[in-house]
């Protein structure tokens, strides 16, 4: 009852507060204002897109163009709904541009920028390195060739600098003649042939003829990329070993099977779960990497429990010996080195005057691996030749 007897009271309190601040509101004193409605000008403002010279519009589009180029994003990423939203979330007034505005105006437009801070920034450069290498690309539906072209150089105050020149469509032949006139139009172009002090390429006969072609004009000096060589000493005394060479096809054909097969991948899955292994999937190497085909075999090493224990309940053709697996280690371990050596030369920061020490402490890790290990020496000896 008490309690029923202070809400009432507390109700009434409340009520005549309330009372009292509406007379006093009535009497002159202060009053809640009006919200202002908005003008129709306004209206009509808040509604409209920017139009196309619009200097705020011009720099998302700019924005969205950069985008493109530093993320490698393919040109119709400005039809993709998705982006598209997400644009029109965080600016209603834009418009987005087309493909065809973003291809044939923007980024040529922002590539005549950019070159023209290249070609003033090269001129600090007085001795010049040039990295070149030819491809195909197969990603779209016909295969494309390129060329690219890289500067390296040191300025006056010792800084290093590298610029990508150019990454161009290749046309006609591989022939060291078509690569040597593309070269010295290159050249040419960026107003750096009579800098250029070396060329560094692959160990390609076409590379070799290019060069030979450009030294008569200039003179280079030929560097043989040093990634590459140890790539071909692998590919030319390694995996040409009549054994290594059956372990891995064998090795393929397994990984090849679990890719391929759903039932198994479900086995291989269940006995990764049963030994506590890694729910890992196995690893297709490209014949022409070998660093693939190291992932691959790593990846193998790491599944053999879980894979030996799944063949006798799938139908996988191939299946390797005791011996074939113990190779497999064998050589794994020494492609480790090759891999360490490979990714120091990669660097950024990597120069000419790491070769030698590199090459020479690759050597000895082989001797010792040759002279530690009788099984492992016949594999070294494949490779110091």
């Amino acid at each position: 009852m008490k309690t029923h007897r202070n809400s009432e009271l507390d109700t009434a309190s409340t009520s005549k507060t309330t009372t009292q601040k509406t007379k006093r509101d009535e009497e002159g004193g202060l009053q809640p204002q009006p919200k202002r409605q908005a003008t129709l000008s306004e209206i009509i403002n808040k509604k409209s897109l920017y139009v196309d010279d619009d200097v705020r519009a011009k720099d998302i589009t700019l924005t969205i163009a950069e985008q493109i180029c530093v993320d490698m994003e393919p040109f119709d990423l400005v039809n993709k709904i998705g982006f598209q939203r997400l644009i029109k979330k965080l600016c209603p007034k834009y418009k987005m541009v087309s493909r065809f505005h973003i291809t044939e105006k923007v980024i040529p437009e922002m590539y005549q920028r950019v070159r023209a801070k290249v070609l003033e920034l090269l001129k600090d450069l007085p001795h010049i390195v040039i990295t070149t290498d030819i491809w195909t690309s197969d990603s779209s539906s016909q295969s494309n060739d390129f060329i690219s072209l890289t500067a390296h150089g040191i300025t006056a105050t010792f800084d290093y600098k590298s610029y990508c020149l150019e990454v161009l469509p290749f046309d006609g032949s591989h022939t060291g003649i078509n690569i040597a006139s593309n070269l010295n139009k290159a050249f040419h172009d960026w107003n750096i042939q009579d800098r250029v002090r070396a060329i560094v390429s692959d160990n390609a006969a076409n590379m070799s003829v290019a060069i030979r072609e450009i030294q008569e004009t200039y003179n280079v000096v030929p560097v043989k990329c040093l990634a590459h060589s140890l790539q071909l000493v692998i590919k030319a005394r390694l995996f040409k070993h009549d054994k290594v060479k059956e372990m891995i096809t064998k090795a393929r054909s397994i990984i090849g099977h679990f890719s391929h097969s759903t039932s198994s991948n479900k086995v291989l899955k269940e006995m990764q779960d049963t030994h506590n292994i890694a729910n890992h999937v196995l690893i297709q190497d490209i014949s022409t990497r070998w660093d693939s085909t190291l992932q691959a075999l790593r990846r193998l090493l790491e599944q053999r429990v879980a894979v030996q224990a799944c063949l006798p309940r799938i139908t996988c053709k191939a299946e390797l010996t005791t011996e074939e697996w113990i190779m497999m280690e064998k050589v794994v371990n020494i492609l480790r080195y090759f891999e360490e050596a490979t990714k120091s030369i990669s660097k950024s920061t990597a120069t000419l005057s790491d070769a030698i020490p590199l090459i020479n402490s690759l050597r000895k890790l082989l001797e010792n691996m040759r002279g530690s290990s009788p099984r492992r020496g016949e594999y070294i000896a494949k490779i110091s030749g």
